[in-house]
């Protein structure tokens, strides 16, 4: 954790004026809900410019409707060159970078106030939020954003995604005209510049991007590995990083998993036969809860279950079978509820809801 200045934040705040720039690239699906969120948020920018960088739906459209500031390219110099010519349109004395599927939430504007008060002259990047529609979108996800949750406090750093990102507007750095590491690139240079890099995860947007499958997936790689080969002889990383940018051993780990689960042939009738080689001692806890339920101490329930669970471990045979062979114990549960204990489907009761949690709805399977 950093201190911030001396000064009272509020003070500070109230001079910064901020103008959001948004490049969008046939963003219809998002954009007007990155500007609905902006609209409403308690403490506003005082400028939204949206830079329509070639679009061929309706961006320009949804961005006009909502009021804002658009402005035209022909989507010739990729995202940073949008972001560029948004800040040459930009009058605030901070210009806020925010992607056109970077959805802020509740509390972003105030949040960004109070970091523009605490670090003024920063470049300051925000938390941000995901969910994963599909299993690719969480693996999209979980590799590329899970460093950015809204965790801890604000912190020294030496890169922060374009994703959402304030600059002091009359800083002389300009984005490289290119999509893919130009956020490295321009962090490299902040740097040399002698500007602090801030990421602060007390506020956030979410991410609302559509990478749902392994094409979109694929994509996103191929863009991470070209600008990690851009930036990585000159970004300021420790020695494990820098190794484990060039070898992705995550991203294999991940592929491979994929194909292993996807590929995975489950033979039920073994895992029985293997479950039924233990004589049942799988189910020693839920007698052994049975037994407390029914009024047996804890220490005297335990008794029971190790005494007949070790026989059956030294000598073979059935774990029923010999609790059922022991007074002591069918004193405390009668044998239709002994046998309860043994009921495999108990333990697979809530399988359907666990795979539709983790994987999104999916067909009822036949057991």
């Amino acid at each position: 954790m950093i201190q911030p200045g001396s000064e009272p934040a509020d003070s500070r705040a109230d001079v910064a004026t901020v103008s959001v720039v948004i490049p969008a690239y046939n963003a219809g699906r998002t954009i007007g809900k990155v500007l609905d969120a902006l609209a409403a948020q308690d403490v506003p920018a005082d400028e939204i410019i949206v830079v329509d960088d070639g679009s061929t739906d309706q961006t320009a459209g949804v961005a006009r409707r909502h009021g804002v500031k658009v402005v035209a390219t022909d989507g010739g110099g990729f995202a940073g060159a949008a972001r560029n010519r948004g800040w040459d349109e930009a009058t605030g004395s901070v210009v806020v970078f925010l992607d056109a599927d970077a959805v802020p939430a509740p509390g972003w504007g105030a949040g960004l106030r109070r970091a523009l008060g605490e670090y003024p002259g920063a470049v300051i990047g925000c938390a941000r939020t995901f969910h994963g529609k599909t299993a690719w979108g969480w693996v999209a996800h979980l590799q590329c954003e899970t460093p950015y949750l809204p965790l801890g406090e604000p912190r020294r750093v030496t890169f922060v995604s374009s994703y959402c990102v304030a600059v002091p507007r009359e800083t002389s750095l300009r984005w490289d005209p290119s999509y893919g590491g130009e956020d490295g690139v321009f962090c490299v240079d902040a740097l040399n510049s002698g500007l602090e890099l801030i990421f602060d995860p007390r506020f956030h947007a979410f991410h609302d991007h559509d990478r749902a499958t392994w094409r979109a997936l694929r994509g996103q790689q191929e863009r991470l590995a070209y600008g990690l080969a851009r930036v990585g002889p000159v970004q300021r990383e420790a020695l494990r990083k820098r190794i484990l940018a060039r070898v992705p051993v995550h991203y294999f780990a991940l592929v491979r998993l994929t194909e292993l689960i996807k590929n995975l042939v489950v033979y039920p009738q073994r895992m029985r036969a293997n479950l039924d080689r233990l004589g049942g001692l799988v189910h020693s806890q839920r007698v052994l809860l049975a037994l407390t339920e029914a009024g047996v101490s804890r220490e005297d329930a335990y008794r029971l279950v190790q005494r007949n669970a070790m026989k059956v471990w030294e000598r073979g045979g059935n774990f029923l079978d010999s609790l059922l062979a022991d007074k002591e114990v069918t004193r405390a549960l009668p044998e239709k509820t002994l046998r309860a204990q043994f009921d495999l489907d108990y333990h697979l009761k809530h399988v359907d809801t666990i795979f539709d949690r983790v994987f999104g709805k999916v067909a009822k399977r036949k057991r």
